[in-house]
C-alpha cells in the first residue's frame, strides 16, 4: 500500500499526510489496512511511508510490513515490490514471478474486504 509522504507540501492536507488523517476515530491508513486484513485473498500487507509515523499507527497489526518511502510514487511502488521479493526470497525464482501484488492506495476510507475480494477474484478470473 502506498501511503504519502510527509516532504512534499504539495501532497500534505492543513501541513499532514492524508494517510494520518482521522476518519471516524482512526486514521485513514488504518481503515484500508483493515479491510485488507479482512479479505479472503490477501496473505501479508506492504506499507510504504513515513516509516517511524506509520508504525505508530500500525505497530501490532499483524502480517503488516513497514517500508520506508523513497520519494515519489514510482520510487515507492518499486520499494514495496523490492520488500515483497525479499519477504519471499525463500521461493523459487519461478514461484516469485507468479507471485500477485495488489498496489493500493491509503486514501480509500471505504473500501471493504469484500470489495478487495471481487476486485482479486475478478482479476485472477481475467489472468486465467
Amino acid at each position: 500500500m502506498l501511503s504519502g509522504t510527509h516532504t512534499n507540501p504539495r501532497r500534505l492536507i492543513d501541513g499532514r499526510n492524508k494517510a494520518f488523517l482521522d476518519i471516524e476515530g482512526r486514521p485513514l491508513v488504518r481503515h484500508v489496512v483493515d479491510a485488507l486484513a479482512a479479505s479472503r485473498h490477501i496473505a501479508g500487507c506492504f506499507v510504504v511511508g513515513p516509516e517511524a509515523a506509520l508504525g505508530e499507527v500500525l505497530g501490532g497489526v499483524p502480517d503488516v510490513v513497514l517500508v520506508p518511502q523513497e520519494g515519489k510514487l514510482l520510487s515507492n511502488g518499486w520499494a514495496a515490490y523490492r520488500a515483497i521479493e525479499a519477504a519471499y526470497g525463500d521461493r523459487p525464482a519461478a514461484d516469485l514471478k507468479e507471485l500477485p501484488a495488489l498496489v493500493i492506495s491509503c486514501d480509500l476510507p471505504l473500501i471493504s474486504p469484500g470489495a478487495i475480494d471481487d476486485f482479486v477474484e475478478r482479476a485472477a478470473a481475467t489472468d486465467a
